[in-house]
């Protein structure tokens, strides 16, 4: 592991708030144009994409640099383990049931 404890603990409680929380919506979730309620690898993508630029820009904030490669691939490695909680997010309120 390259990230630190600390760091790694703050990406899983990001995750954990950001995939229990009804409070989040982006334009992408809002456009009709998407026909998302039809298309489950584009809801799961479009979450992860949503959560890596949200790790990305906390590791910014905090480490004042862009991610090295190595930090990068053991960002991608923790949200690969959280797939489930991603998948069954309450965000599926927005995919699913958004008209």
């Amino acid at each position: 592991m390259v990230l630190d404890d600390t760091y790694q603990k703050k990406i899983l409680l990001l995750i954990h708030r950001t995939m229990n929380t009804s409070e989040i919506s982006t334009p992408e979730l809002d456009s009709k144009s998407w026909n998302i309620e039809n298309n489950d690898e584009f809801k799961y993508g479009h979450r992860v994409g949503f959560l890596f630029g949200l790790i990305i820009g906390d590791y910014m904030t905090t480490y004042d640099k862009f991610p090295p490669e190595e930090d990068l691939f053991e960002i991608k490695d923790i949200l690969k383990k959280r797939i489930d909680e991603i998948k069954s997010s309450v965000l599926d309120y927005y995919f699913y049931y958004r008209n």
